[in-house]
């Protein structure tokens, strides 16, 4: 316990002196790429402009395939998966990758 005591203190001080000497930084990310074709351009489009570093990509939406290729064009994107099992959307649905009945209604898309 003692020893759980001594280092605590310890670390917050590395941070606060490691803190001074690095200067903050302010990462842009993109989320839900795939989820429009509109999106993927714009959110590729902000990627080349600078204004963000980041993009998460929705599996599986419908332009999901659209967003791989241009993350594939852009090899310098830092890339995140957002894994989704339903749409929260009223109009905009998708279907999963495997047959998933307890996820799904009759037409065979996410509830």
């Amino acid at each position: 316990m003692r020893r759980i005591l001594f280092t605590f203190p310890s670390l917050l001080l590395f941070a606060a002196l490691h803190a001074q000497q690095q200067p903050t930084r302010l990462i842009i990310r993109g989320d839900d790429m795939g989820y429009t074709h509109s999106g993927n351009e714009a959110l590729i489009k902000c990627y080349k402009e600078g204004i963000e570093t980041s993009i998460e990509v929705i599996v599986p939406s419908p332009w999901f395939p659209e967003a791989v290729k241009f993350l594939r064009q852009n090899p310098g994107v830092d890339v995140g998966v957002h894994l989704a099992l339903t749409s929260e959307w009223e109009n905009i649905k998708w279907r999963p990758l495997t047959n998933c009945p307890s996820l799904t209604v009759s037409n065979g898309y996410h509830k």
